[in-house]
């Protein structure tokens, strides 16, 4: 599914491009395990750092009725300039592309619901192929 908004910072997906979800529901940026077992988790996000340099993350989270809180199953961090800015005018941002990509196997059970985080959302590019998630079924 790839990214169309973010509500919070969590993004919210539309259900075209490359990425499939199985065994999972999808209501307001949660997937929702409809059968437990071991899935296949990914996520892939592309972000426009232009001209800051700051610290981007992109997690992977799971809130489960065994705990009270999220809990993070994956994480991508970065804090570098993605450009270099000496020479460069305040006016002539550009593109500066970054990618971050997030897939492993975890254990889920059924209601858990899994949920997809940028703390820079408002840098996502849209687009079926450069911001996507999926999960599906390994074994139960």
């Amino acid at each position: 599914s790839s990214n169309q908004t973010g509500l919070g910072n969590v993004v919210q997906w539309a259900d075209v491009g490359e990425a499939k979800i199985q065994k999972m529901k999808y209501e307001r940026g949660r997937l929702i395990v409809e059968q437990g077992g071991y899935y296949y988790l990914y996520s892939k996000v592309e972000l426009n750092a232009g001209k800051e340099c700051e610290v981007i993350f992109h997690r992977v989270m799971k809130e489960t009725n065994a705990y009270g809180e999220p809990i993070e199953l994956m994480k991508s961090k970065s804090n570098r300039c993605w450009r270099n800015k000496p020479h460069k005018s305040d006016d002539s941002e550009g593109e500066d592309l970054r990618n971050s990509f997030l897939a492993g196997i975890h254990r889920l059970e059924e209601e858990d619901n899994i949920f997809f985080v940028v703390d820079k959302i408002e840098k996502l590019n849209l687009g079926p192929y450069e911001s996507f998630m999926g999960a599906f079924l390994v074994s139960q």
